[in-house]
Parts: C-alpha cells; sequence; structure tokens
C-alpha cells in the first residue's frame, strides 16, 4: 500500500523517516518485509494518507517531554481504515518517562500495521 504522511511535525518526520528506513532494509533483505505500506511523496500517488498530529503535553515525573500523538489512516476515497491516539499519559511507562515522537511514531507504525497490513508481509 503507498501512503502519503501529512503532517508537519516531529512524529510525522519520524514515521517518514521509519518508512524509509524500512524500504531501505527491505531493499537489502527482500524475504524480510517490515511494512505492508510504502512512502510516496505526493498524495496523488498514494492509496491512503496516513495523518498524524502531534502536541507537547508538559514533562513527565523523569523530567521527559511527553508527547501524544495521534494518527488516522484513510483510503483515497476517504474511508477510514485506522485510527489510534498515543501518549495522553493514561498508560504506565507514557506517566514515568514521557513519551517521544520517535517511540510514538514506532508504536503508531505497528498499530497501523496490525490493522490493515494482515496478509500482506
Amino acid at each position: 500500500m503507498k501512503v502519503f504522511v501529512q503532517g508537519n511535525n516531529a512524529t510525522a518526520l519520524e514515521v517518514r523517516r521509519q518508512l524509509q528506513h524500512a524500504e531501505k532494509y527491505a531493499e537489502k533483505h527482500p524475504n524480510q518485509k517490515h511494512y505492508c505500506m510504502s512512502l510516496v511523496d505526493n498524495p496523488k500517488d498514494a492509496d491512503a494518507t496516513f495523518a498524524v498530529e502531534s502536541a507537547v503535553n508538559g514533562r513527565g515525573p523523569m523530567g521527559m517531554s511527553s508527547y501524544t500523538s495521534s494518527a488516522e489512516l484513510t483510503s483515497s476515497d476517504g474511508t477510514l481504515l485506522w485510527s489510534d491516539s498515543l501518549g495522553d499519559g493514561s498508560k504506565f511507562m507514557d506517566q514515568l518517562a514521557g513519551s517521544s515522537p520517535a517511540v510514538n511514531a514506532s508504536r503508531l507504525l505497528v498499530s497501523a500495521q496490525k490493522a490493515v497490513c494482515k496478509g500482506k508481509l
């Protein structure tokens, strides 16, 4: 599935970076595919849009910044395929150490992959 990552924030940038890294890894290791999604730069070329929003919540007890990241994956016809939100402080690890854009991006990608990539890996 070709996806366009929409968003101008730290988590969206990290989602793009992780998808690019997965594509480079897959080129070197064709038998080990991590995502059924591949990144495109133009929304017109995409099968779906991965829209990402992120906000700083403040600092956790350990003094690290805590981020809330939300994402949704919609098909090119506008059908919602998946959505999730992370880092709102409801999970123990978020409360303890805060959540980073990189951690949230990884967790969002894994969650989206489980929902939409069944049988495609």
